[in-house]
């Protein structure tokens, strides 16, 4: 990237005039250069502003992960109009209140207008078709760096969405700070395997597109792992839940994924238990990441290289600061744990009406994580502090006990969660996944004591048997809705 391209618009161009047929964009029935991708920007940048929009105007762009959509962010950004992506239902975004109270001037989207909404909705399901884009130098191309250019959301470990801005200096900076990232020019694929309105998927989407990689586009219906044989990525950012069905499946089946050069997740802890999966299938070229929306990548490294240790994520990345403190903001000594905070070159100024005090001090991010760090700076990340289960008057993380679980032949899966009964007790309840044919009422009596006998004063108090556990889009289980859920416990 040259020092005088101030937005991916730029970018995008310089590599259209080097080599306009570059690919730039892959995928079924999908082809498409970064010399297209330049005219495709700008008849949507035309068309944007035939429906009167300027610099400042702020856009939310609901479509499926789709080309289109890539392409409105990106003329969105050109323009200098400050856009945000959804690739979920407008009926399920309708109920949110916090989305409801961002004042969009305009959504561009594939589905109808919901009768709720009652603001300015334009429904596309193509390119607009227009005859006013003849010249893309009549448009601005705008390059101011504290120009706030996305509006993103920070649904991380908790699940509940929190609104941030992004300008574009700070933009610009992330996409080209992603871990061990040395992509080659006009060469490489990048598989982008979440929606674009992830902090991580608008950043690699556009990390590729800043280093003239092509990005593969996929549909919602189509399978992850048909896409990967076919154009064959080599940089992949995955959701742990995708990492893990792929690693699994692909062991049983002997599948070999050696184009990859890497594959990096996040976000969880990682499951040592994966070790000889991901070896068969993806080599030495997974990457285990920490970070956050808020403060982008943080630490990392890659798997093989730190023996699959539990809980160990890796050292800070450049422009990254990590400490570790008490309640009262004091660092703690090596090897001991406490409260995650950090500091990154990337970092947010804070949340767009949210709860900044206890997020935002001293010029650190407070993650919500405990963790610590070894006498080589590598850090752990053990649980989320609001995960704590009080079992008599004990302060345990449910991340050891669900390994403990896990650890037993029967069990598949488990998720470890504090919840209250009708009289007011808080008890220690586990879902637990079973890893064998026989479901029974006998059988589950069965298991139960044999995680009696392994846990001891540890075992949970009640146990559920399920076919699957509840999670989020990034594949993680919501320990708070499941204490929701099963908040009226029979005693």
């Amino acid at each position: 990237m040259k020092q005088d391209h101030k937005c991916i618009y730029d970018i995008i161009r310089y590599h259209s005039e080097r080599n306009e047929d570059i690919p730039a964009a892959v995928g079924t029935d999908l082809d498409v250069s970064f010399s297209q991708l330049v005219k495709d920007i700008d008849l949507v940048s035309h068309y944007i502003v035939s429906q009167g929009l300027q610099q400042d105007a702020s856009v939310s762009i609901i479509m499926p992960p789709n080309y289109i959509h890539m392409v409105f962010i990106l003329a969105l950004d050109r323009l200098g109009i400050v856009s945000n992506s959804y690739t979920f239902p407008a009926d399920t975004l309708m109920g949110q209140e916090w989305w409801n109270e961002i004042d969009f001037n305009c959504i561009f989207s594939t589905e109808i207008k919901p009768s709720i909404y009652k603001g300015k909705w334009i429904t596309l399901n193509k390119f607009p078709e227009t005859s006013i884009c003849q010249n893309s130098e009549a448009l601005p191309i705008d390059h101011k760096p504290d120009r706030v250019v996305r509006i993103t959301c920070s649904s991380g470990t908790t699940g509940l969405p929190k609104a941030i801005h992004l300008n574009r200096e700070n933009v610009m900076k992330r996409i080209t700070a992603l871990i061990y990232y040395e992509p080659e020019f006009a060469n490489d694929k990048h598989f982008v395997g979440m929606p674009l309105d992830t902090a991580g998927g608008y950043g690699v989407m556009l990390s590729a597109l800043a280093h003239g990689c092509a990005l593969v586009v996929w549909r919602s219906d189509e399978n992850f792992l048909d896409l990967m044989l076919k154009y064959k990525p080599t940089h992949m950012l995955l959701t742990p839940l995708t990492l893990r069905n792929i690693a699994i499946y692909g062991f049983e089946h002997n599948i070999k994924l050696g184009f990859a050069k890497w594959v990096c997740s996040g976000g969880m802890i990682f499951d040592v238990r994966l070790k000889d999966s991901l070896q068969a299938v993806f080599g030495n070229t997974v990457i285990n990441g920490y970070g956050s929306t808020e403060a982008w990548a943080v630490a990392g490294s890659w798997v093989h290289k730190h023996d699959y240790t539990p809980y160990i994520i890796g050292h800070a990345v450049n422009g990254a600061q990590i400490q570790i403190v008490d309640e009262n903001d004091r660092e703690v000594l090596c090897g001991e744990t406490g409260i995650v905070r950090v500091k990154t070159d990337f970092m947010i100024d804070g949340y767009v009406d949210g709860d900044n005090d206890s997020n935002f001090r001293d010029g650190f991010f407070y993650s919500g994580d405990l963790g610590s760090l070894d006498e080589q700076e590598s850090l752990r990340i053990l649980g989320r502090a609001d995960d704590l289960v009080n079992i008599g008057g004990q302060k345990i993380l449910p991340n050891p006990i669900e390994e403990e679980l896990t650890n037993l032949s029967e069990i598949k899966e488990a998720a470890v969660f504090q919840a209250s009964t009708k009289k007011g007790f808080r008890v220690c309840g586990a879902l637990v996944l079973s890893d064998t044919e026989e479901q029974s009422p006998e059988n589950h009596g069965v298991v139960i004591d044999r995680v009696k006998n392994s846990l001891g004063r540890l075992c949970p108090d009640r146990i559920f048997f399920v076919s699957e556990l509840p999670r989020n889009g990034m594949g993680k289980v919501m320990r708070h809705a499941l204490a929701q859920s099963l908040v009226k416990l029979n005693d």
